[in-house]
């Protein structure tokens, strides 16, 4: 098909999706730039795809999403960076830390024994309390911010994207309850056929075009001087089957059908 042909096919989500193939294939960057549904992206390339304009594959990959956890650490912290404020300055007790770092029970726990695993904490015991203190390694550890770097990413996050020093951090991470949660996305990989290349290039203006002939328009005759869009009945289209006979509609026609002539023969 000639590419002026074409391009008069194009329905208006389809002309405003194909421009912008020429600088992105990302689906969701599609939606960005459009401004479209992603409904509307997809059935704008589905009618693409149709037209040989591009070619769409099921590719699926695993991305990383927040969990519960992981969204109240990205706002609150996490809960032994808490603990460890509390007794940088002082040492302090177990109660007095939960108060003031807000910690439940169980992050309190959770805690104690991620500090005592990287040494960042020693631990006395003194009127039947346990007494916390930090240590020069847990300093270091207060330091340390790539797990927060790494809960500020704009999620979801291809795995396959991060680097040596992010994957390292995110096999942390999924060790622990509800932080971040792999998924497996299935997703649309989008590419460009030549005549596709070609048609992208193509400048598409924002004219408005007319789908249909309406009666309206016959009478008014407002049709005159409109720019209709061009058909192509070439095209592959879904298939209508039509509709079936319920079981027993059927069946009953078939007793009216041959009763008559059974009642003959007994006769």
């Amino acid at each position: 098909m000639e590419i002026k042909k074409l391009i008069d096919t194009l329905h208006p989500l389809e002309r405003k999706v194909l421009p912008v193939l020429a600088r992105t294939l990302d689906f969701n960057e599609i939606i960005k730039q459009t401004q479209l549904k992603d409904v509307e992206v997809m059935r704008a390339l589905q009618w693409l795809e149709n037209k040989q304009v591009v070619k769409l594959k099921d590719e699926l990959k695993e991305v990383i999403e927040l969990g519960k956890n992981g969204k109240q650490y990205l706002e609150k912290g996490f809960p032994e960076k808490r603990f460890l404020e509390q007794i940088k300055d002082a040492p302090g007790d177990e109660d007095t830390i939960k108060e003031k770092a807000n910690l439940s029970q169980q992050e309190f726990g959770v805690s104690m024994g991620i500090l005592k695993k990287n040494s960042a904490i020693l631990i006395d015991k003194k009127n039947r309390k346990l007494i916390f203190t930090v240590t020069p390694m847990g300093k270091k550890f207060l330091e340390k911010k790539e797990e927060e770097d790494f809960l500020k990413k704009n999620f979801p996050v291809n795995l396959r994207s991060l680097s040596d020093q992010e994957r390292e951090t995110f096999n942390n991470l999924k060790k622990r309850k509800d932080i971040i949660i792999l998924k497996l996305q299935k997703n649309k990989k989008i590419e460009l056929t030549e005549l596709g290349k070609q048609a992208a290039k193509e400048k598409i203006t924002g004219e408005k075009i007319l789908d249909r002939l309406t009666p309206d328009m016959l009478k008014t005759g407002i049709w005159q001087g409109k720019k209709f869009r061009r058909y192509d009945v070439e095209i592959n289209v879904p298939e209508i089957y039509g509709g079936r006979k319920q079981h027993y509609q059927r069946f009953l026609d078939w007793i009216k059908k041959i009763f008559p002539l059974r009642l003959k023969i007994i006769l």
